[in-house]
């Protein structure tokens, strides 16, 4: 049985309040100096359009941004309704004729935008529609001021983690140092804690929290029984651990991870081909949560599983599978040219690595610095060393609805994982083989009159022989098959390209870490500090032990955040995906931070991080509205 000996970190209503009122007014809310844009439609264009504009245009389409791409700028409502080289990017009260619209709908394949990610939400699009239908009443007179590139300790998340003094108090109310937080909080805004929830309330509270499933009638009796019996202090803190213990945390906490690694089934982009061995990734994840991997381990695993160690070939195959994590992300099948396919595929893992575990898109520095937070293409191009130094493994064939295939990655065959794909006899084999050899001399063989439906044919059954041939061995015995990466036979830096381009090749950029965090760690005197990555690594091991430092400002804050948003409903940082200088800032820093050390101190287990949470007097609360 766990009892919550130092932490029960959780937030009052209050809190929500104030990040509520922290969120609004970081928001761009400017007046309109033109009196003709009615108040409601000037705050229409700053809450749900500028906003948008900032973050996905402006880095390329912007006075900012000096040279704007096809010529066009965004960032005032003049350049916006002149264009660029296409033409008006938006026509007031006409959204099929506003290219603008068509870019970020995606509806014209040559047009697309922004580039690199997937579609806008469909809420973003319509908002834009909206403004367009509207008369696309813009607020904006002159260009919007260039951005200010936040220096590193100029940012709190670049700031090595403080421990605060908790604020004691004489009051019987709190049962742990979070709750003495909490307290001092609602003291100073003159409010009192609510009164205990019910039991049965606090019951499904716990179900939803750790398994996202009600409980049963005869769990509910159950726990009636206990705290009749032996009171709600210990029934609380035995339902936790039993809760703990179940497969339906895996699951539940399993499903937050793969939600934050982008988890997904298919390539999605337009050719959107199935992943066929992403379920393993997925089992990987909830296993990995039932059986409470620390943190910092789960971490190493997802981007350098095949470089560590292994007893045996059971866990060789676990380590392999792990590293699905960068493999999984959205591929353009589609691609005409390899190089960009390969440049693009770095940028997604750059883009996932530095999202889910910094929270902070270092993919930003593609193209040019970062507009906004302290990454440079250098940094960038440090880091795209990395992946370019590893062979991605996605498991797909070439087929007419894409031109890219990838090979599966094999598994130790020894091991007793399962395979859902079936054996073929070995005479198949060899018929498939001696197809291809007749496909590859097709050209030879046909000579002039060799065409271009001919070229094609051969592309795609290629395609689908290999497809097949790499599911079998020799003898036509299924192979255990996943997604994963390994190193890659040419190991080396990285050159950096001019505005991201493939033929605009620069000098190589030595591969290492974002300087603005090692700046962080000289201001904090911390321990972290530049890469040895050796000539023959990719250097993915360097940069999982990087980011699991204990000295590491973001890795603890960032995941800590995610947790506590999912069990109250907002994060102590409202941007739990956004801990740059666009995101917002901690509502309560004096506890955040704590939380995190601790979380380290404790060796990164969510499994002893959540009890004090859960059992923390802040989260028994009643959800009564108060006035």
């Amino acid at each position: 049985m766990r009892l919550p000996c130092f932490t029960a970190w959780t937030r009052p209503s209050i809190l929500f309040i104030l990040t509520a009122a922290a969120a609004l007014g970081s928001l761009p809310m400017v007046s309109s100096a033109d009196d003709k844009i009615p108040a409601a439609d000037a705050e229409f264009f700053e809450s749900s359009i500028r906003p948008v504009l900032v973050k996905h245009c402006y880095q390329c389409h912007s006075t900012s941004a000096g040279v704007a791409e096809s010529d066009l700028k965004l960032d005032s409502r003049e350049a916006t309704r002149t264009g660029g080289t296409r033409g008006p990017a938006v026509v007031a009260g006409k959204p099929n004729d506003s290219l603008l619209l068509t870019a970020i709908s995606h509806a014209d394949p040559d047009l697309q935008m922004p580039p690199r990610v997937e579609r806008l939400p469909k809420a973003v699009v319509a908002d834009f529609r909206r403004w367009i239908e509207r008369g696309a009443l813009d607020p904006r007179d002159k260009a919007d001021a260039a951005p200010i590139r936040v220096a590193a300790d100029q940012s709190w998340a670049l700031q090595p983690l403080a421990r605060s003094k908790v604020p004691m108090s004489d009051s019987n109310w709190p049962r742990s140092e979070l709750d003495y937080f909490i307290l001092q909080q609602l003291t100073d805004h003159q409010l009192k804690p609510s009164n205990d929830a019910n039991p049965q309330t606090l019951l499904r509270r716990l179900f939803f929290d750790i398994t996202g499933l009600p409980p049963k009638p005869t769990e509910i009796k159950a726990f009636q029984k206990a705290v009749a019996k032996q009171g709600i202090e210990v029934a609380l803190a035995q339902q936790v651990d039993s809760l703990l213990e179940s497969p339906g945390y895996g699951v539940r906490w399993g499903r937050h991870w793969l939600d934050v690694a982008r988890f997904a089934e298919s390539s999605g982009k337009e050719a959107n081909i199935s992943f066929p061995y992403a379920w393993r990734y997925r089992d990987y994840v909830i296993d990995a949560f039932n059986a409470d991997i620390p943190f910092d381990r789960f971490v190493t695993e997802q981007i350098a599983g095949d470089l560590l160690p292994a007893d045996d070939d059971e866990e060789r195959t676990r380590l392999l599978i792990a590293t699905g994590f960068l493999a999984v992300g959205t591929k353009n099948l589609d691609a005409m040219d390899p190089r960009q396919f390969a440049a693009d595929v770095v940028d997604e893992q750059i883009d996932a690595v530095s999202r889910v575990f910094m929270a902070s898109s270092i993919a930003c520095a593609r193209c040019h610095d970062h507009k906004f937070d302290p990454y440079s293409m250098n940094d960038y191009y440090a880091l795209a060393g990395i992946f370019a130094s590893t062979k991605t493994y996605f498991g797909t064939a070439v087929s007419p609805s894409n031109r890219v295939g990838g090979d599966p990655l094999v598994l130790p065959k020894s091991a007793t994982t399962p395979i859902l794909h079936k054996s073929i006899p070995k005479e198949r084999v060899e018929k498939l083989k001696e197809e291809r050899k007749a496909l590859q001399g097709l050209r030879a063989e046909k000579g002039a009159e060799f065409t271009l439906r001919d070229a094609l044919r051969v592309f795609w059954r290629t395609g689908a022989i290999d497809g097949q041939l790499e599911k079998v061995d020799a003898e036509g015995r299924a192979l255990p098959l996943a997604m994963g990466v390994l190193e890659s036979e040419k190991i080396g830096d990285a050159p950096l390209l001019g505005r991201g381009e493939v033929n605009r090749v620069g000098d190589r950029v030595p591969r290492g870490f974002p300087d603005a965090i090692l700046a962080s760690a000289q201001i904090g005197k911390a321990q972290i500090g530049k890469a040895q990555i050796g000539k023959a690594q990719s250097g993915r091991q360097e940069l999982a032990q990087w980011l699991t430092h204990r000295d590491h400002p973001l890795t603890a804050r960032v995941t800590v955040n995610r947790i506590w948003s999912h069990l109250f409903g907002a994060g102590l940082v409202a941007s739990v995906d956004d801990f740059g200088s666009t995101g917002q800032k901690p509502s309560f820093t004096e506890l955040l931070d704590p939380v995190a050390a601790r979380f380290i101190e404790q060796g990164w287990s969510q499994k002893q991080l959540l009890p004090a949470l859960l059992l923390s007097r802040t989260h028994r609360q009643a959800s009564h509205h108060q006035p």
